[in-house]
């Protein structure tokens, strides 16, 4: 569909995002209709058309509004930490609280496709592909330098991310714990993959 590329424009669609992103946190995105977001931000679904073809397109520039701000605030708490593991630990620690003060109706998946990574939907590609790039780097910077350091910590990354987001720290199955045993179980699991990075040469 074409569309203008003109400021106005830009405000519309930041609006009909925003609204949206609100009904979805509130309903959840299955029970939220085009004319549920059409009333919002006052106009006629027919109109709304005019600039989204379709929910699952309001939803994917939802979900992609939310990366960005969660990963801008994870790189800058990475900052703060010197220590390799406070690092590691603070991506995932950052992770897992913003999903247990972000949950959406049980019914709904929105939620878990943020963070697990469901192939199809890019803003949930673009987050793993996040996380990975991020826990590469850190190991990258806690082991020497080898001709296999990348492609090791790559790999490395993976298993770490499959480890964590299989536990605590994704899974549904903790979602009736309270959240301060559920933080400590994930702070356990951290303290397991320092033992086996340090294992593994790691200066963490």
């Amino acid at each position: 569909m074409s569309r203008q590329d003109n400021g106005h424009d830009f405000l519309i669609r930041e609006s009909i995002i925003q609204n949206a992103a609100e009904l979805f946190a509130r309903f959840g995105p299955t029970k939220t209709t085009m004319a549920d977001i059409a009333k919002c931000v006052q106009m006629s679904p027919a109109n709304i058309y005019n600039f989204f073809d379709s929910k699952n397109e309001i939803m994917e520039a939802v979900g992609q509004k939310i990366f960005s701000g969660v990963s801008e605030k994870i790189r800058v708490e990475i900052k703060k930490r010197q220590d390799y593991f406070d690092r590691l630990s603070v991506l995932f620690i950052f992770i897992h609280r913003f999903i247990q003060k972000n949950i959406t109706p049980s019914e709904d998946v929105m939620r878990l496709q943020l963070v697990e990574g469901l192939k199809d939907w890019e803003y949930a590609k673009n987050f793993e592909i996040f996380v990975l790039n991020q826990t590469t780097e850190i190991l990258m910077a806690a082991v020497a330098e080898t001709d296999d350091r990348l492609m090791r910590c790559q790999a490395d990354a993976r298993i770490i991310l499959d480890c964590l987001s299989f536990g605590v720290v994704y899974s549904n199955m903790f979602r009736n714990i309270e959240p301060k045993e559920h933080e400590a179980r994930l702070v356990q699991q951290l303290d397991l993959v320092r033992d086996a990075l340090r294992v593994r040469g790691y200066r963490i």
